[in-house]
């Protein structure tokens, strides 16, 4: 399968020959690195895992690292983060009579499932840069890592 690797920068507007604006988001086409090669010999498959941005060949010594097993920075930030994300009472209150109202605006959990977007053009492709201009809004914040292909 062929993609491309970026992130999305922001989103402008383009006018085509006719006069006509178009939504369009900009996208920044980093480097790939290839960081395994899978065999079929030794994993049973034939495969390349990719990597987005650049490496750090930087190693990091034994202090940088930090030791495993080491509690006393970690269990100060457990401690601090114990009652910062309870919601407090969500029932009671007159009229839902101690009960939770149906509809209620919890906290949960968004973001995991990976999203597609069809038929979107390329607008305009800038090599030097790496940038590349989508027509249409790509779904995301800024900075989030996408996979465009053909």
């Amino acid at each position: 399968m062929k993609y491309i690797l970026g992130k999305k920068q922001y989103m402008t507007q383009v006018f085509d020959e006719n006069g006509t604006v178009h939504p369009a988001t900009v996208i920044s086409a980093g480097p790939i690195v290839v960081t395994q090669v899978r065999s079929k010999e030794k994993d049973g498959y034939v495969a390349v895992q990719v990597g987005y941005g650049e490496t750090n060949p930087k190693r990091l010594t034994k202090a940088e690292k930090g030791h495993f097993g080491d509690k006393g920075s970690f269990q100060n930030v457990r401690e601090f983060r114990h009652s910062e994300r309870e919601p407090g009472s969500i029932g009671g209150g007159g009229r839902a009579g101690g009960r939770v109202i149906k509809g209620m605006r919890m906290a949960g959990r968004m973001g995991n499932a990976r999203i597609q977007v069809k038929n979107l053009t390329v607008l305009a492709v800038d090599p030097e840069a790496r940038m590349l201009v989508v027509s249409g809004a790509v779904p995301g914040r800024r900075g989030t890592l996408l996979e465009v292909r053909g």
